[in-house]
């Protein structure tokens, strides 16, 4: 075990596809056993042309940004599947893309091997010839096409050459016409037709992958052709779909999940200095109903009860867990399910078959079966594919055990039956409870995760709050600084400013302060947010809208929850975009509020003077009369209009004129108190309106008025005096009265006041 923690980033194509998937759980595993930390990172296909069958993921190019990332982040360690996520790819594209990818960082290539890069990859050849031996000798199969693939493959030809080297060693003559090229995928249709269409005589198919056999399936049943019995259909991969078909599917097993186990081994090993010279992975041919119009059991058996105890029994274990492996289940549970069912065997071997059994025997095997019974696996379709082989292996073990026990195997088998059988029916409600649980619990998440209430404050802790409910133990939501539109073909730029805005642990989410938000490039993997004291796994999910990239969602998946991994990007992508578009329109409004603020300032106030215009005196006067706090206070309200204005224009200019008016706005700001409110309403007519606090404010406002005009022309020194005249008015504040009322009591007592002064100077 390493002394050191490293950061391993496995690249695949896509966790739905059971190769990637397989590869992912084998990394997760050797990664937990080995204490180092692995980032699972999910880029889907590269170069491919979308066609009208694939137009729901003409945008799936989107999770190639990730390669900038990988490429500028600090991992120490890259595995990259550069054979099937470049399975379409030249081998000089495949190099460009493992030269970026490994511009900083070790590189392991995958299912292929490129320029000088260390490589893993299956043997082809093994299982190959033993497929194509099979067909010739067990199935008597002579004229044995093959679906190719793509002939650039480098896969798709040593398996073509396979092929071809054995139908010679077995004194077939290799017919080019029997070969046809296509697609690597199930869009092959026409091209498996057309096979089968041209060689009517055609009595086998050999197809490059699984995927293509599927395809091959359902060309052959068109045509009413007996898939087993006219024509023999085998596969390579051996994914788990391969043996739920109907009939099943003979394939080479390539065991993806040793391929990711020993890819974390490599990585490892010489991250410690001490390099694996290990670069195949062996495969082997699985005969099943589409080689043979046989019992399947008859072939199993062959294959299975052949050898020593402890092989057939191994044979056993590795026959249950190769025709009934889910993704569904973790390889936790496979193993402790292995464990189970080897302790099973091993008691049969040393107290069944060794020697004589008591009663004591047969229960202490009925405890195992309801121990593995109580660990809840799923293993309904384990016993259902079991069932056809359950009476033969019983046969078995009775034929090397002694005739004594043979009444303890009846009696073990019963109970096995039994209680499989109730288990099963009661299960089976289970499951199906479970589904409609998950449904609903997946519902919930799209709900909460798109809505954020009123509050955008922590609308991204908010995507996260549900994350639990599908079985995610961490995850981190780090954005881009700004959506950034990434185009097909192009290369998503490495310096870009990164913010990590949320993460959850377990059902607790947290924000992370705005000031402690932006994150480099190159510590994405290596942060003070992600746990410290723990290895740990992530699942990297890209998100993105059509052409915009928003970021990633790092999150800590179980295998069983890697069906989420594109439901998350989805789902989350929208809210971040939602997030988005909602700050937008809150800045948006933001402005146009402040606008229509400064919009509805200006045209209350008067641009010369500063104060309020008519407008904007009575709508300041009137909110402030209606408050609460002033209702039946004293107020005063008060009417001006400056002496001599015409005078000053005609004699100094207009200039002059506005600097008088100016004068008096700030005479009248000046006399009145701190509640003031003043306004020009005319030309050289001022009003006023304020709150007074004692009985006698109308004398001192007088008063305190000729002391201002005083002083105010002495301070400006002009060959003019400006002065106003003032009418004050005092009433009581309460919503029902009249401002303009009092407005208009004020100009009297200013038509009064002024017309005493003429008579005071005449």
């Amino acid at each position: 075990m390493s002394s050191k923690r490293y950061k391993i980033g496995l690249v695949v194509a896509n966790l739905e596809d059971p190769f990637s998937n397989r590869v992912s759980i084998g990394a997760m595993k050797a990664a937990e056993a080995l204490d180092a930390n692995l980032f699972i990172i999910p880029v889907k296909y590269v170069d491919l042309n979308f066609d009208l069958e694939a137009l729901d993921a003409q945008y799936d190019y989107q999770y190639q940004a990730m390669f900038s990332h990988i490429s500028s982040g600090n991992l120490d360690y890259l595995i990259v599947c550069i054979g099937t996520i470049a399975y379409v790819s030249t081998s000089e594209r495949k190099l460009q893309i493992l030269n970026q990818l490994g511009e900083n960082t070790p590189v392991l290539c995958v299912a292929g091997h490129e320029g000088d890069y260390d490589y893993l990859q299956f043997n082809n050849k093994t299982g190959v010839e033993q497929a194509i031996t099979y067909l010739i000798k067990e199935s008597g199969r002579k004229r044995i096409g093959m679906m190719l693939g793509d002939p650039n493959n480098e896969e798709s030809i040593e398996r073509f050459n396979t092929y071809k080297e054995t139908l010679l060693k077995n004194g077939i003559p290799y017919d080019e016409s029997l070969v046809q090229t296509s697609d690597l995928s199930r869009y092959c249709s026409a091209e498996a037709g057309q096979l089968i269409d041209n060689n009517p005589d055609l009595d086998a198919i050999f197809c490059v992958n699984d995927d293509i056999a599927t395809t091959v399936y359902k060309e052959l049943k068109k045509r009413d052709i007996v898939i087993g019995k006219d024509v023999a259909v085998v596969g390579f991969d051996d994914l788990p779909y391969a043996h739920k078909m109907e009939p099943s599917l003979s394939s080479v097993k390539a065991d993806a999940i040793e391929l990711g186990e020993m890819a974390v081994k490599k990585a490892v090993a010489f991250l410690d200095g001490n390099p694996l010279d290990i670069h195949t992975i062996d495969t082997v041919f699985i005969p099943r109903q589409s080689c043979c119009d046989v019992d399947i059991n008859q072939i199993v058996l062959k294959y299975m009860l052949n050898g020593t105890f402890e092989q057939v029994s191994s044979n056993i274990l590795d026959y249950i867990f190769k025709e009934t492996y889910s993704r569904n289940m973790d390889y936790h549970e496979i193993n402790s399910m292995k464990a189970d069912l080897t302790k099973f065997m091993r008691y049969i071997y040393e107290h069944l078959i060794k020697q004589e059994a008591d009663d004591k025997d047969l229960k202490q095997l009925c405890r195992y079966v309801d121990m593995f019974l109580e660990h809840n696996y799923d293993y309904i379709p384990v016993i259902m594919k079991m069932q056809n082989v359950f009476s033969e292996v019983f046969d078995w073990l009775l034929k090397i055990s002694p005739e004594c026990n043979r009444k303890y195997y009846e009696k073990l088998y019963r109970n096995i039956y039994l209680r499989f059988t109730s288990d099963i029916v009661s299960n089976i409600d289970i499951l199906n409870e479970k589904q409609v649980n998950q449904r609903h619990l997946s519902n919930i998440v799209v709900r909460d995760t798109l809505m954020f209430e009123n509050n955008l404050t922590n609308a991204y802790s908010l995507i996260l709050k549900k994350m639990h409910y599908l079985d995610v133990g961490t995850s981190y939501l780090y954005l881009l600084d700004e959506p950034k539109i990434y185009r097909s073909r192009e290369i998503f730029p490495k310096d870009v400013n990164w913010q990590i805005k949320a993460y959850q642990w377990g059902v607790d989410i947290f924000s992370v302060p705005q000031e402690e938000q932006e994150i480099s490039s190159k510590n994405l993997f290596d942060n003070k947010f992600l746990p410290q004291e723990r290895r740990y796994t992530y699942v990297i999910a890209d998100l993105y809208s059509n052409e915009f990239q928003y970021g990633m969602l790092f999150c800590e998946l179980k295998p069983k929850s890697f069906q989420y991994t594109e439901f998350l990007v989805y789902e989350v992508s929208a809210a971040v975009k939602i997030i988005g578009l909602l700050r937008q329109q809150d800045k948006i409004l933001t402005e146009l509020h402040s606008n229509n603020l400064a919009l509805e300032s200006m045209s209350q106030i008067d641009e010369l003077t500063g104060v309020y215009n008519r407008r904007g005196f009575y709508v300041a006067a009137g909110k402030f009369m209606k408050l609460p706090e002033n209702n039946n206070k004293k107020m005063i309200a008060a009417f001006a209009d400056m002496d001599n204005l015409k005078i000053v224009n005609d004699t100094y200019g207009h200039i002059e004129g506005d600097f008088s008016l100016k004068v008096i706005s700030e005479l009248m700001c000046d006399l009145f108190g701190k509640s003031k409110i003043i306004g020009r309403v005319g030309g050289d007519e001022f009003v006023a309106f304020e709150i007074c606090e004692d009985d006698n404010s109308i004398e001192k406002i007088k008063q305190r008025k000729e002391e201002l005009v005083e002083e105010r022309n002495r301070q400006i020194n002009k060959p003019y005096k400006v002065d106003f005249s003032l009418g004050l008015y005092e009433c009581t504040c309460c919503n029902s009265y009249d401002l303009k009322e009092a407005i208009d009591k004020a100009d009297d007592r200013l038509y009064a006041e002024k017309k005493r002064r003429k008579s005071m100077y005449n």
